[in-house]
């Protein structure tokens, strides 16, 4: 009800148990009906900011079981022994185990430098977020810079290895590229950031210079092929900097062979759904409708209904919703 909390982070689903978590920045978890009835806190927002060393984290539920992930940059110095990268979590958000992203062994002391500091931000160092993933009721995850793939066995309460990726791929330094302020050449190497599972294949994306990498392995007969699709490496400025901060926009495109054009995964529901977000005001966020006129597709009459519903569209119509359904 009102005032019970302000603002959140993030939300997350039970659908067999019927809860919603709100994850509050000021009351901590709280939970729901799906009737929007309070049930209960399960944790207070002092356990969840001592948790974190990081402005970057991510919670997951998987099995009626809760989870936290950290990537750095940190913003507090903490113990090398406490540099954790994933978490399992009891009932109360009280922690079980920790766990390390294998690469930061042997660096810890140099991420817990570089953690923001005012007087020199410059050095500031950050990684990219951990995929992570719950298709088909199975957690997954990659680490950062990692080579591997790895599933969640709940029995054990370990992490173990699902699939081991090798690319004949140059990584370059790993304090160039992990700097917040990265120069240009840091772009040239190769990294893979993200996976997306399904039943037959497990799409891996990365990118090298201003090329995202498409990468389709096919489960059953071990093939792999590739697409390149051209990004581009943007500035932005950031105040009290004279120097702009360097980044780029590495998304997941298929071909939409059921009604036409592109369809970019802006988003991922619980291993179900992947969800292509099309905002009528962005030019950023929406779609080539000349290019669906254009394309041979599956289903004509889809392509049609499609076509209407974005041309009907005006800047001030909602966002439309593209979900695709994972077999």
């Amino acid at each position: 009800g009102p005032g019970e909390y302000v603002n959140y982070l993030t939300f997350l689903v039970d659908e067999d148990k019927k809860e919603v978590y709100t994850f509050s920045t000021n009351n901590g978890v709280l939970v729901y009906d799906f009737e929007g009835r309070f049930k209960k806190k399960i944790s207070d927002f002092q356990n969840m900011v001592g948790m974190f060393s990081s402005i970057y984290k991510q919670y997951i539920l998987n099995d009626h079981k809760f989870f936290a992930i950290q990537n750095f940059g940190l913003y507090r110095s903490v113990d090398k022994d406490s540099l954790w990268s994933f978490v399992s979590l009891d009932d109360n958000f009280q922690k079980k185990k920790l766990f390390k992203n294998p690469v930061h062994v042997g660096k810890e002391e140099q991420i817990i430098a570089n953690r923001a500091n005012m007087d020199r931000m410059v050095n500031y160092w950050m990684e990219y977020l951990t995929s992570v993933d719950t298709y088909n009721d199975q957690l997954t995850l990659k680490y950062p810079d990692t080579d591997t793939i790895y599933y969640y066995d709940d029995a054990m309460n370990e992490l173990l290895p699902q699939y081991a990726i090798f690319v004949d791929e140059e990584k370059g330094d790993y304090e160039a590229t992990h700097l917040w302020f990265k120069d240009r050449k840091a772009f040239d190497y190769f990294s893979i950031f993200s996976y997306y599972p399904t039943k037959d294949f497990v799409y891996l994306i990365g990118s090298k210079g201003e090329e995202v990498y498409t990468y389709c392995y096919n489960k059953k007969d071990g093939g792999v092929r590739l697409q390149k699709r051209q990004s581009a490496i943007n500035e932005q400025a950031v105040p009290w900097f004279s120097f702009p901060f360097l980044g780029m926009k590495r998304s997941f495109v298929l071909n939409n062979d059921l009604c036409g054009g592109d369809f970019t995964v802006d988003s991922r529901s619980s291993g179900k759904y992947w969800i292509d977000i099309l905002e009528p005001s962005s030019d950023e966020n929406w779609i080539d409708i000349d290019q669906i006129k254009s394309s041979t597709v599956i289903d004509e009459s889809k392509k049609k209904e499609l076509i209407q519903v974005l041309e009907s569209a005006t800047e001030d119509s909602n966002p439309i919703l593209m979900i695709a359904t994972l077999k």
